[in-house]
């Protein structure tokens, strides 16, 4: 019988948890592309001639990072991309909520939040 690891299974458990979070994250918006859109443009960091496009990556880095996670694939490249992303998102919650408040919308999940 092989022996249990925990290091392995922390590892494990992780990389699920964030695999699904960015799963999550996709499958939330890329039924309607316009909601992200529109907060892109509303925050001032795109136009409408870019903000199809700019979504359509930030959607394709998503998908990439929950196959990388998941897959266990390009472990340093996943690892660097996600804390980037996430360091990226983070920020943007921030200017979110000082010009908004409470009452602003990130898009960051689409219309399921």
């Amino acid at each position: 019988m092989p022996e249990f690891n925990p290091k392995f299974v922390t590892s494990l458990l992780l990389r699920v948890t964030l695999s699904m979070l960015f799963v999550l994250s996709f499958a939330t918006k890329v039924g309607n592309l316009v909601p992200i859109e529109l907060a892109m443009v509303d925050a001032g960091i795109s136009n409408w001639t870019v903000a199809p496009y700019f979504s359509r990556f930030i959607l394709s880095v998503e998908l990439a990072l929950a196959i990388g996670f998941l897959l266990n694939l390009f472990r340093k490249w996943t690892l660097w991309g996600a804390l980037s992303l996430l360091s990226v998102f983070s920020v943007y919650l921030v200017y979110i909520y000082f010009k908004h408040g409470n009452e602003g919308d990130c898009g960051c999940f689409g219309a399921f939040l």
